[in-house]
């Protein structure tokens, strides 16, 4: 496993779309189930300039996957649709379900936090493999 520059430019463009899907998606689940995150327990405040690393985010999770495709791809059968599923599929399980379960069992958060955690990510997590799939390959 390594970075290379394909593994690179598959990570940052999966970043991109889990950022811009990221944010289809919150305005999507706050017409069903409106919450301000801002309001939520724990949160920093908006002007800490640490803060500004939280936008990094899908970018760090972007590299993973790829990082993660590099390691294991070759491993996954089927055409690059199938391949980015499956990542996708792995990536969910391995950061989202632990990251829900542990939030779930230990804070009481609104309905759409949840959502948008455990389903959200599904559909992110799933985008950016499908898209680290068709670059890399």
């Amino acid at each position: 496993m390594c970075l290379n520059k394909r593994t690179l430019l598959a990570g940052l463009a999966a970043g991109l779309v889990i950022l811009v899907l990221s944010f289809a998606f919150e305005a999507l689940i706050q017409l069903v189930f409106p919450y301000k995150w801002t309001e939520l327990g724990s949160i920093r405040d908006l002007k800490d300039p640490l803060m500004t690393l939280f936008w990094l985010h899908p970018f760090v999770m972007g590299l993973v996957a790829a990082m993660v495709y590099d390691a294991v791809g070759q491993r996954f059968q089927g055409n690059w649709v199938e391949k980015g599923r499956k990542l996708g599929l792995l990536v969910w399980f391995i950061a989202a379900v632990p990251e829900a379960y542990i939030i779930y069992t230990s804070r009481v958060y609104p309905t759409g936090f949840y959502a948008s955690l455990v389903v959200g990510y599904f559909v992110y997590y799933t985008a950016a493999g499908l898209v680290i799939a068709r670059l890399a390959n």
